[in-house]
């Protein structure tokens, strides 16, 4: 017990020993631990710190003082006069006095639990209360609301359908008028005795920026033998206009079943010849002359073009150049010829349905 008390608990080596309680009766206890132990032993003695009443026996009292520990430890404790108070209480103990003194706050925090719950029950019957009322009041005001409005949205529905059909005339009175309008915009800029025009063709699908291979999805909305048709037999090509495939979705099965979409011209193609001559000096350069005539007050005519970057795939406005413009120009007739074949590409300020 002396090596694990030293070497476990760090203690000191004992200079004395102290024997106390009922196993310091046995004989030859004493003795024992001086020969053992080679220290002073003696026997504790409590008695010592008290005084002792005339009654007592004071032998048997001296006989019996290492007994008297927890006697005498316990009375002074009790007047308050001892020196160190040491209590050795069991674990079961120490939790029970310990669970008793934290009574009063579990108590007091159920109870401030109970209280505030009690509190959040009343102030949400207080809240429900008040947004029933409301959603009454609401209730009340819309179907209020609902008798004015019902009448007012039949109004606006009979509107639209008004609208509707008037653009659908005034589309169509635009559209009637856009090629007329077209070819006087087209002799206003082409006014000039070198150059006639002799060919004037929608174009449907053009690109004036794109590739070889984009030029050649674009097609003349004009059948080039329109002129050979007989009486009721239309000049019109019969395009069919692809509709784009969504992503994502199965390629419908047989022949398709929605409405057929109307072709568009986007653009004009003039095709006629130019001469030269004292009142022509300039020669081919006639053609980009009129050209910038064209330019300067544009009403269904489109100079310019919307391309994308494809870094930022920003949309932006271009200004269409005179070589994205002349597709054809001869810079001089042949010898046997009067006058140069020319063609330019222009696109049109807006799509005009082909019909």
């Amino acid at each position: 017990t002396t090596n694990y008390y030293r070497s476990q608990q760090g203690g000191n080596a004992p200079k004395r020993i102290i024997l106390a309680g009922g196993g310091a009766n046995l004989p030859y206890t004493k003795e024992f631990f001086e020969e053992k132990l080679h220290l002073p032993v003696e026997f504790f003695n409590p008695v010592a710190a008290v005084s002792v009443g005339k009654g007592v026996d004071t032998d048997k009292l001296g006989r019996e003082a290492h007994l008297m520990g927890e006697l005498i430890g316990l009375g002074l404790r009790a007047t308050g006069k001892s020196s160190v108070n040491i209590d050795l209480v069991p674990t079961k103990v120490q939790a029970a006095r310990l669970a008793e003194k934290q009574k009063p706050f579990y108590i007091g925090a159920a109870a401030a639990l109970l209280v505030g719950l009690a509190a959040w029950a009343g102030l949400t019957s207080v809240a429900a209360s008040k947004a029933a009322d409301e959603s009454k009041k609401m209730t009340e005001q819309k179907e209020q609301l609902e008798s004015v409005s019902t009448p007012i949205e039949s109004q606006f529905k009979k509107q639209a359908q008004l609208v509707g059909l008037a653009t659908q005339y005034t589309n169509a009175e635009a559209d009637r008028t856009f090629w007329p309008e077209l070819i006087q915009e087209i002799q206003h800029g082409f006014a000039s005795d070198s150059v006639w025009i002799t060919d004037l063709d929608p174009v449907f699908n053009y690109n004036p920026t794109g590739s070889v291979d984009d030029n050649k999805k674009s097609k003349s909305t004009v059948k080039s033998e329109f002129y050979t048709l007989g009486y009721g037999v239309t000049g019109i090509e019969n395009i069919k206009v692809e509709v784009p495939a969504v992503k994502g979705a199965k390629p419908a099965k047989g022949p398709a079943t929605g409405p057929e979409i109307t072709p568009t011209a986007n653009a004009i193609r003039l095709r006629g010849f130019w001469r030269g001559g004292e009142d022509n000096p300039s020669g081919s350069n006639l053609i980009y002359t009129l050209i910038k005539n064209l330019r300067e007050k544009p009403q269904h005519l489109k100079f310019t073009t919307t391309v994308t970057d494809p870094k930022t795939n920003k949309k932006s406005e271009v200004e269409l150049k005179d070589d994205q413009i002349v597709k054809q120009l001869e810079s001089a007739p042949a010898a046997s010829d009067f006058a140069a074949p020319f063609e330019i590409v222009i696109p049109l300020s807006r799509e005009v349905p082909i019909k």
